[in-house]
């Protein structure tokens, strides 16, 4: 099918089909009581909406600490690097070493 038979077929139905939901809504004399009815959100999605949206915006308080200590960082390895002349910190790091302890002694 042709996109513009395709798109002036989509747009009759379109149109069609608002006319014919605007007709059967206002039909009755109590169109607003059925409107509200139609748009009022059940009480669980509600619900679950609620704990999405407060979910999302821990999520987000999270995400702005963790950035907020990652730019930290970044800046204490700044200045650390500048206080040794430009050299970068990781080069006065020394090296990790393993050391065992053993305690002899005579308990009396």
């Amino acid at each position: 099918m042709p996109l513009t038979i395709e798109h002036s077929f989509n747009r009759t139905l379109d149109l069609a089909l608002q006319n014919k939901l605007l007709n059967e809504l206002t039909r009755e004399a109590n169109f607003t009581e059925r409107a509200g009815k139609l748009l009022t959100e059940s009480a669980d999605i509600a619900e679950k909406r609620r704990a999405l949206s407060e979910q999302k915006n821990r999520l987000l308080q999270i995400r702005e600490l963790l950035l907020d200590v990652l730019v930290e960082d970044v800046e204490d390895e700044e200045d650390e690097e500048e206080l040794n002349n430009g050299i970068p910190a990781q080069s006065f790091a020394s090296p990790r070493t393993s050391v065992a302890y053993s305690f002899t002694g005579s308990s009396a």
